[in-house]
């Protein structure tokens, strides 16, 4: 009983952990890439890598994107803070790498050709 009940606070105590386990990623709040929404999609892509990660939304980030685009599951490049999570498994079937907390919107506009190289970035 006492191993059972050991275990079980092992797991509340890291259950509410979500830090990040990539160096590169800790202590960054500001994110750019390329975001988008529908029917069980909520994504964004961090400019620089290949994954995607599941979008925690805010209210300001929603009607945003829905000024910025023409229709569901069309991309808009994005400026914000948020809080990404430790890897694993997120969203839509797991199929996100991270879960992203957005707090705010910088910048959110229309996709264009050269998004994630622009200069000072």
């Amino acid at each position: 009983m006492k191993r059972f009940l050991l275990a079980c606070a092992v797991l509340l105590c890291s259950s509410g952990q979500a830090q990040v386990q990539d160096a590169s990623l800790e202590g960054r709040t500001l994110w750019r890439g390329h975001v988008s929404f529908g029917f069980e999609t909520s994504e964004f892509r961090p400019c620089g890598s290949k994954e995607r990660w599941w979008v925690v939304s805010s209210a300001d980030l929603q009607k945003r994107y829905t000024q910025a685009t023409a229709r569901m599951y069309e991309s808009a490049y994005v400026v914000l803070r948020g809080i990404p999570s430790a890897r694993g498994t997120y969203g839509h079937l797991g199929s996100y790498a991270r879960e992203l907390r957005v707090r705010s919107v910088v910048t959110l506009r229309g996709v264009q050709k050269d998004d994630c190289k622009l200069k000072g970035s």
